[in-house]
């Protein structure tokens, strides 16, 4: 349905019921200026005035409970009808004769009238103030807001619902226009059942039960058209339609009487439910705004459910009175319905209605009452300018009869009348609009002024949180929009972040900044809209799902504006509804579009700003820790040079050299001696997992555990103590390979945990000799089996143990070293003295490398016999 098909559903909905209650209103106070009471009480039952109550004492003897009024002498069979409630069409102090019927026998009855107490004015004020709540809270609801889905709907809901009060026109005494109306209004009012149930299915948000059935909304409209609307407008236009419905057997007739309340039951629990359920599913601030909204129409629907379904047994003896009282209690509790929705529109803004909440009602008389002095204005030009248009036309065609003209004067009214209001429209929102926009929103009213500064101030902002402070805030002085949001692309997420927002609140006068923690997908609905049309577009025409609704509802945007980069879409910015009465207008969108390319470059060139100032920070700081890093480093290489023996112990029988590279700072070699008070040597040469800090670890705690331990008389302990410890410390994957050698004289012991072969250079023979115990490392299980071995020296025996650092040292071509030519490399030097070997090892390594990087620590221990 178009805005413009709103407009004028609704403007004829509250003419109609302005009309209808005005009218049902002037009849009940002329009546009661002109009636009198006759001192009785009575009630209708199975069509006859039945004498309910008596308040005279004079008609004790006369009259009983029970008896029929059969009329009033003088004044026509269906006089009875007018003495409801004991109420009679005549002034004060008249003498009259009332026609009674008792025990079968009519009786005539001599009253005298009298004025209306004042019980009965104020009962028939609160009979009548409920549907003014409804009326008037409806009227004022689409008068602010029609534009907006959730406000026409309810503002037609309450207005139909005046419909449904009982206001009786005899269609006998009754102008034949003023019975029109009464009719038409009636019809009407049957429209709010279905509306109340459609209306809190959409209300806050859409009822999960649309999501699971697309369809349900025309199966809730189905029975009332086809069923309750039809069968409603054909009782109301009685006896006209009574052929009608002596078309149907009465068997249907009677099923109707059940089934329409029924349905009209169904409808109320179904809205009443719905209501409920949002509630439920609501969070805790919504509960707060919506407590009083369920409570007002909980309270009023459930008392017109139970009308509803006691109206069968309601002339019962034992339900008469308990109806009675629920039929009274409707003047209070309906009135909440209309008034907890006002107070929760006004209060928390449940539904935006902006013109009371932000420029207050002498704005909205303003431009309110500018409005109805042009429809006043054109509707009195219009007619003197038919007039004198038809006087000329006629006294030119001359015809004999008026009649053959009247689809030609109709056409011409018709057409002169659309294009007179569109053309009147179009200059109210151009010339008369502005100038009451301007005189209550002065402040910065120029939008091409306020671009054109935001223009020239974002060459010179390169902060990204001033920029959007600056574009938020002018583009909101520019257009007066009731809120300004920016989002901008979040590169890891892809997601539009709410990088800024502000609103005018009326309260303070002024815009405020605020937080919102409101986001898009890169993937939703309107991102890819936006993208593909690249222009400005409403809210409200963009079919957009539920979640991505309520979120820019939380931005209260109803214009997005979207920023395009070079090579993506860098944000969204969202505009609230302006302040002023004015929509958004083609110029405003042309002018968002214009600063549009200049606010997405300002963006860019602040995110480069950002970039390089968070590199060069990055950069400092790498180097900062970098720096720490080396010093950390160096202290932990120092640190770890200084457990390395200081002084190489010296024995008759013995050379003794030891040589340790590391491959980064901090190695995970170790070497070290311990020499007993009987010359007895222990050599142990070790290898950590990995090498850095960790290894630097293990290696620390290895040399403690050594110094510990190496004093026993045998080599298998050492390791046995050294792994349970290291396994109690619970340093995982950090392992520790070690071999042990003990000499004593010319008897060696060896005790190897996962460490490559030591080599032995027999002199008497010129060969290499290879010791390899096959063992895992210590720390990686308890009590493991290891074991020793023993063999013996002659002179010039040299005794060679290394890590798998030089055995396993690679080339350029990723080519290893190998054992076999470390045998080669030993067998050349091992004439010379253990230091020399060792370099001459260093020699080789270095020139198989090639400058390729050493990738492990290389660690050498020579021992030669003399």
């Amino acid at each position: 349905m178009t805005k413009q098909l709103k407009l004028i559903l609704g403007c004829a909905l509250f003419t109609l019921m302005l009309l209808y209650w005005g009218l049902s209103l002037w009849k009940d106070i002329s009546f009661l200026w002109n009636a009198s009471e006759c001192g009785l009480d009575t009630q209708v039952v199975n069509n006859q005035v039945i004498i309910s109550g008596i308040q005279m004492e004079d008609y004790s003897p006369i009259l009983h409970l029970g008896d029929e009024i059969v009329g009033i002498k003088g004044q026509g069979v269906r006089s009875a009808q007018s003495l409801l409630g004991g109420v009679v069409d005549i002034k004060p102090g008249t003498e009259t004769v009332l026609l009674v019927k008792c025990l079968g026998e009519i009786h005539e009855v001599p009253v005298i009238t009298q004025s209306i107490p004042l019980k009965r004015w104020l009962r028939s004020f609160f009979s009548n103030f409920a549907p003014w709540t409804f009326l008037l809270t409806g009227l004022l609801v689409f008068s602010l807001r029609h534009d907006e889905p959730q406000a026409w709907l309810l503002a037609v809901m309450l207005g139909t619902f005046v419909g449904l009060f009982n206001s009786d026109f005899d269609s006998q005494t009754t102008p034949g226009w003023m019975y029109g109306v009464f009719i038409l209004a009636r019809i009407a009012g049957i429209v709010f059942i279905p509306v109340f149930a459609n209306f809190f299915l959409v209300f806050p948000e859409k009822d999960a039960w649309l999501s699971r059935w697309p369809k349900l909304m025309v199966w809730l409209y189905l029975p009332f058209i086809l069923l309750m609307l039809p069968v409603n407008a054909l009782g109301y236009l009685q006896p006209y339609s009574t052929p009608i419905f002596d078309l149907f057997p009465n068997w249907f007739l009677r099923s109707l009487n059940w089934v329409i309340p029924a349905l009209t039951l169904g409808y109320l629990i179904v809205g009443l439910i719905a209501l409920i359920r949002s509630y439920r599913v609501a969070d805790q601030d919504a509960r707060r705004k919506l407590q009083l909204v369920v409570a007002g129409c909980s309270l009023g629907v459930v008392n017109v459910a139970f009308i509803i379904a006691m109206s069968p047994v309601s002339g019962a003896p034992g339900w008469k009175e308990l109806y009675s009282w629920l039929q009274f209690l409707t003047n209070f509790t309906l009135p909440l319905i209309p008034i907890s929705f006002a107070y929760a529109i006004i209060k928390h803004q449940v539904i935006p209605i902006s013109l009371i909440l932000r420029r207050g009602m002498r704005y909205v008389l303003v431009s309110r009452g500018s409005v109805l002095l042009e429809i006043a204005l054109f509707c009195l030009a219009l007619s003197v300018f038919l007039s004198f248009f038809f006087q000329w036309f006629f006294a030119i065609h001359r015809p004999k009869s008026m009649h053959s003209f009247g689809l030609t004067i109709g056409v011409i009214s018709a057409t002169v009348g659309i294009v007179a209001w569109n053309i009147t429209r179009r200059l109210h929102h151009k010339y008369l609009a502005p100038i009451i926009d301007r005189r209550f929103f002065r402040q910065s009213y120029d939008s091409h002024q306020i671009i054109t500064g935001l223009a020239e101030s974002l060459r010179s902002t390169t902060e990204q949180p001033k920029l959007l402070a600056e574009v938020a805030t002018k583009l909101q002085a520019a257009l007066q929009t009731e809120s300004v949001a920016i989002l901008l692309k979040d590169q890891a997420s892809g997601a539009y972040v709410s990088s800024y927002y502000c609103e005018y609140r009326l309260s303070d006068g002024c815009v405020v900044s605020c937080d919102h923690n409101v986001h898009l997908s890169g993937s939703s609905e309107a991102v890819r809209l936006l993208s593909h049309v690249n222009k400005c577009r409403e809210v409200r025409d963009l079919p957009l799902p539920d979640d991505e609704l309520h979120a820019l509802r939380q931005l209260k945007a109803e214009l997005l504006l979207p920023l395009s980069g070079k090579e993506q879409m860098l944000g969204i910015i969202t505009l609230g509804h302006r302040l002023g009465d004015l929509p958004f207008a083609r110029e405003d969108e042309e002018l968002l579009m214009s600063v549009a390319n200049p606010v997405a470059m300002a963006i860019e060139n602040a995110r480069l700003v950002e970039q390089m100032i968070e590199s060069a920070r990055r950069h400092e700081e790498v180097e900062a820790e970098n720096e720490a890093r080396a010093k950390e480093l160096e202290g932990a290489r120092q640190l770890q040079l200084s457990m390395l023996p200081k002084k190489i112990p010296q024995l008759p029988q013995l050379e003794i050299a030891a040589y340790m590279k590391t491959a980064t700072e901090v190695g995970g070699d170790y070497y070290d001696f311990h020499l007993n008070s009987n010359d007895t040597l222990t050599v142990a040469v070790g290898d950590a997992t990995g090498h850095g800090l960790k290894a630097g670890t293990v290696v620390t705690a290895i040399k403690s555990l050594f110094r510990t331990f190496a004093s026993g008389p045998e080599l298998v302990p050492i390791l046995t103590q050294s792994s349970r410890v290291l396994k109690e410390m619970n340093l995982r994957s950090l392992f520790m390979a070690m071999l042990v050698v003990r000499i004593e004289g010319y008897n060696l012991k060896i005790s190897a945990a996962g460490m490559p072969p030591m080599l032995i250079y027999r002199a008497l023979t010129g060969e290499v000799e290879e010791v390899f115990i096959k063992a895992l490392p210590l720390g990686s299980v308890l009590n493991y089996p290891w074991r020793q071995e023993e063999v013996t020296l002659d002179p010039d025996d040299v005794v060679m143990l290394m890590s798998d650092g030089f055995p396993e040292r690679f080339n350029a071509a990723n080519e290893m070293f190998g054992y076999e030519k470390a045998h080669a490399v030993l067998i050349a030097a091992a004439q010379l003295a253990p230091q020399a070997i060792i370099e001459h090892f260093v020699r080789v390594g270095d020139q198989w490398a090639a400058g390729h990087p050493q990738d492990d620590d290389v660690t050498f221990v020579v021992l030669k016999v003399k």
